[in-house]
């Protein structure tokens, strides 16, 4: 797929890395199937569209009972450090997304679901629908590298996808 998104690093000043934004850290893994376990909150669906020529993302969030309307926008700190994101997330209206939704772009959908982890962390499972496929992919967040590094996933899976080209949800996205 031809891409107009742009290099997923873009330097931040060392002096704003942090006024407006958070740090996040997570692992990725590939399963063969949602889990077997219990849900801990109610699932939610996703539509993402990641804005051609920019590094935004609209978000339309659905948990079934309430709808959440993001402009999100992820940038690696710096080059080199792959598994840390620049996240900045502004919550708009329904009419503001309104505005945004018809800029070019390529779309997401996906269906997330939350569980407990044994250690009790939250894992998000996604699944996709793509090309008659259906994918699951697992993701935790961490609050450091060192519990990053150390965490070991639970369950069968196929294989860890973070930072693997290919596998970033843009990548997975398609009109």
């Amino acid at each position: 797929m031809e891409s107009s998104h742009l290099s997923a690093w873009q330097a931040v000043p060392s002096d704003r890395q942090w006024k407006y934004a958070y740090c996040e850290r997570e692992r990725r893994f590939l399963l063969g199937a949602l889990p077997d376990q219990p849900e801990i909150k109610p699932a939610m669906s996703l539509r993402d569209k990641y804005l051609h020529g920019s590094h935004f993302r609209l978000r339309h969030a659905d948990n079934g009972q309430s709808v959440e309307y993001k402009l999100q926008k992820k940038l690696r700190l710096e080059e080199g450090h792959t598994d840390q994101l620049w996240n900045s997330t502004i919550y708009i209206s329904e009419a503001e997304y309104a505005l945004f939704e018809p800029l070019p772009g390529i779309w997401l959908e996906k269906r997330r679901t939350f569980y407990a982890g044994p250690a009790g962390e939250t894992i998000c499972v996604d699944e996709i629908q793509r090309g008659g496929t259906t994918l699951w992919i697992a993701e935790v967040e961490f609050d450091s590298e060192a519990a990053m590094a150390a965490y070991a996933f639970p369950w069968d899976f196929q294989r860890e996808i973070t930072n693997v080209p290919g596998w970033s949800s843009f990548d997975l996205a398609g009109d």
